[in-house]
């Protein structure tokens, strides 16, 4: 009687994890389903945003965008100005190493400023 008791619950037992099993099979198969459907979906997402981003690079769209929503106007119509050359650049490195030098060159530059300013008043 003391076998049949334990061999009964060793056959319970052997069915019990036989069905524990299955049922976790079968879960996991409804989770890797569930899984191949989100990751399709995000493929088509990721394709229509591609496709999105590829035609807003185009250059009518951007073109058009930077004349409405911008304001930009023809490069046609920009005039480009040259700058002067400052009297700074015209010292020499050796120059640059003394201050006192240099401030001198800073007052002339300054003093040529004013000069200019004032031929101009007068015209």
């Amino acid at each position: 009687m003391k076998w049949l008791i334990l061999g009964l619950i060793f056959i319970f037992g052997l069915v019990g994890i036989q069905t524990y099993r299955n049922v976790e099979l079968t879960r996991y198969g409804y989770t890797m389903k569930e899984l191949e459907k989100n990751k399709e979906g995000l493929k088509k997402n990721n394709e229509d945003l591609k496709r999105e981003i590829s035609s807003s690079y185009s250059l009518g769209r951007l073109e058009s965008y930077a004349r409405k929503e911008l304001s930009l106007t023809n490069p046609e119509k920009l005039k480009f100005l040259k700058k002067k050359p400052s009297l700074e650049r015209e010292v020499s490195p050796k120059m640059q190493r003394f201050p006192f030098i240099s401030a001198i060159f800073k007052m002339l530059k300054k003093l040529k400023e004013w000069i200019n300013l004032a031929t101009d008043l007068h015209r």
